[in-house]
C-alpha cells in the first residue's frame, strides 16, 4: 500500500497487490467518501458511449474479488460534473491494482491506520508458496494476508489401492509445472506433508528442478489440504521463511487462547468478562472477531483502546480464517490474561 498524502480526515493513496484490495475493504465503511478516475455510460442523441471523469461517492457498500482481483465499491454520487452526472444517483467504483483512491472519513478509527501501515508493511514480507503432499494427493497453496489460497490439487493416476505407483514421475512432474507456473510470485517454497512423500519429492526436485529445491524447506504436517497448512502456521520452524505474517499470527493466537480456554488458567471470554479483565489491566492479548468490531465498532474500539492504554496488545482475527470460528463461538470476543482472575 502507497499512501500518497494525509491531511487531517483524508488518505489519498494507490493499492499495490491484491492483498492491499482486500485490507480496503475491511477498511472503507458506509458513510465514507471515496474518489477516483472511474467510467460512467452517457447517452447523448441515441449514441451510448462510456466516459472516463473523476467522481466522489457515498459508500454504501464494499465487495472484493479476490478471483479477479478488485475491489468493488458501490454508493451515490456526491461530487463530479454535473452536466454529465446527476448527484445521488448510484454509481460503483471497480478498483484495481494501481488505481489511486482517495478516502474520506469523519473519524478515522486507530485500527483503521494501524492496518493501513500493516498493508505497507506486508509488502516487504517473502511471498510463500508451499506444496502440501502425501503419496496419492498434492495441493499447492498461495499463502495471503486473507488466508490460504488453493491454487492447484494433484492426483496421482489411479483410485485408492488401484493408485498407479508406476506415474509417480508424472505426478511430480505436474506438482513442479505448478510451482513453476509461480516462480515469479514466490520467494520461497514449502514442501510439506506427513511420511516420507515428501521427502522422496524434495529428492526428484534436486535432480530435475535444482533452482526450486535450492529455495524449498522441508516441514512436517500431519495432515494435507488446508487442514495442513493452518497446522504449518502454529510451528515455530516455519519463522525461518515467514518472518512476519497475518495468517501466522492470527492462527496461532486462537492456538493460544484455545490451550488457555482448556486448560482453565489464563483466557476468559465474553464481553461481561473481558471488560473486567481489562478494567482490572489483566489483558495481555486481546482477540476480536472482525464481525464483532464491524457490527459494535464504537463500543470495540473503546474496549481496545482501553487495553493498548493499560498495555495490552489487540489482535483482530479476519473472517476468512477458519479459526475465527472457534472465536465466534465464544461471542467474537476473548482474552489471553497476564495471570488469572475469578
Amino acid at each position: 500500500m502507497f499512501i500518497i498524502h494525509r491531511e487531517e480526515n483524508i488518505i489519498k493513496l494507490k493499492p499495490e497487490s491484491i492483498e492491499d484490495l482486500w485490507h480496503l475493504e475491511k477498511i472503507i465503511k458506509s458513510g465514507d467518501l471515496v474518489e477516483t478516475l472511474t467510467e460512467r455510460k452517457r447517452e447523448e442523441e441515441s449514441e451510448v458511449f462510456r466516459e472516463k471523469m473523476k467522481l466522489t461517492i457515498e459508500v454504501e457498500k464494499t465487495e472484493f474479488h479476490k478471483d479477479y482481483g478488485a475491489l468493488k465499491i458501490l454508493g451515490t454520487i456526491q461530487e463530479g460534473p454535473e452536466d454529465k452526472i446527476s448527484l445521488g444517483s448510484h454509481h460503483s467504483f471497480k478498483i484495481n491494482q494501481r488505481d489511486v483512491l482517495t478516502i474520506q472519513k469523519k473519524e478515522w478509527k486507530k485500527h483503521e491506520l494501524e492496518r493501513l501501515k500493516e498493508a505497507k508493511e506486508e509488502s516487504k514480507q517473502p511471498k510463500i508458496t508451499i506444496a502440501i503432499m502425501d503419496e496419492r494427493t498434492a495441493q499447492v497453496f498461495m499463502i495471503k494476508s486473507y488466508g490460504a489460497e488453493k491454487k492447484a490439487e494433484i492426483q496421482l493416476p489411479g483410485k485408492g489401492k488401484y493408485a498407479d505407483t508406476s506415474q509417480k514421475g508424472k505426478y511430480y512432474k505436474q506438482i513442479t509445472d505448478v510451482l513453476k507456473e509461480k516462480e515469479t510470485e514466490t520467494d520461497r517454497y514449502i514442501v510439506a506433508g506427513p511420511g516420507f512423500e515428501p521427502d522422496n519429492y524434495l529428492d526428484h526436485l534436486k535432480k530435475k528442478n535444482p533452482e526450486i529445491h535450492e529455495n524449498s524447506i522441508r516441514l512436517k504436517t500431519n495432515n494435507i489440504g488446508e487442514k495442513g497448512v493452518y497446522e504449518l502456521m502454529k510451528q515455530d520452524k516455519i519463522d525461518k521463511v515467514l518472518r512476519k505474517s497475518r495468517l501466522k499470527d492470527e492462527t496461532r493466537a486462537i492456538n493460544e487462547l484455545m490451550t488457555q480456554i482448556s486448560k482453565e488458567e489464563k483466557a476468559t471470554y465474553g464481553d461481561e468478562q473481558v471488560d473486567k479483565a481489562v478494567e482490572y489491566g489483566a489483558v495481555e492479548k486481546l482477540l476480536v472477531t472482525e464481525n464483532k468490531l464491524f457490527s459494535e465498532e464504537d463500543k470495540v474500539s473503546e474496549l481496545m483502546e482501553r487495553t493498548e492504554q493499560k498495555n495490552g496488545k489487540v489482535k483482530i482475527i479476519s473472517n476468512e480464517n477458519p479459526e475465527s470460528e472457534k472465536l465466534e463461538s465464544l461471542g467474537g470476543i476473548a482474552a489471553i490474561l497476564r495471570y488469572k482472575i475469578d
